[in-house]
């Protein structure tokens, strides 16, 4: 497992090898107080439960998904009493957020390789 400098050091690096072993996923959200807070998700494999994962509180954290569990760096950074969370879909990894506001947004954030995704109405229609 790389150490947190490792992690931050290699974000956005194509060449390295932990990196290229997943996909990433980056949001960017307010704290408390309205400080600024980011998220960077690295995601090796498909989750195939729902992941809840401590939205960061006016800091950087970084997520890593090791084989069956999470980290998180630092991993005594303030977090919010928010989720930023993880669920399967057909072909896909969702996530969503819970906004300072209350209500959840969210997006697909990878589409894993293999066919196509289902359909869900018949092609033409």
């Amino acid at each position: 497992m790389p150490s947190a400098s490792q992690i931050h050091h290699g974000v956005g690096s194509q060449e390295d090898p932990y990196f290229s072993a997943g996909r990433r996923y980056g949001m960017r959200n307010a704290g408390r107080f309205g400080r600024p807070a980011r998220a960077l998700v690295l995601i090796r494999h498909p989750t195939y439960r729902p992941v809840y994962l401590p939205q960061p509180d006016g800091t950087t954290m970084i997520y890593v998904q090791d084989t069956d569990r999470w980290r998180w760096y630092p991993s005594t950074a303030p977090t919010l009493p928010r989720t930023i969370r993880l669920t399967p879909g057909d072909r896909q990894t969702l996530v969503d957020v819970v906004r300072a506001d209350g209500p959840r947004e969210g997006s697909t954030a990878i589409v894993w390789p293999g066919e196509p995704p289902t359909r869900l109405e018949p092609p033409g229609g």
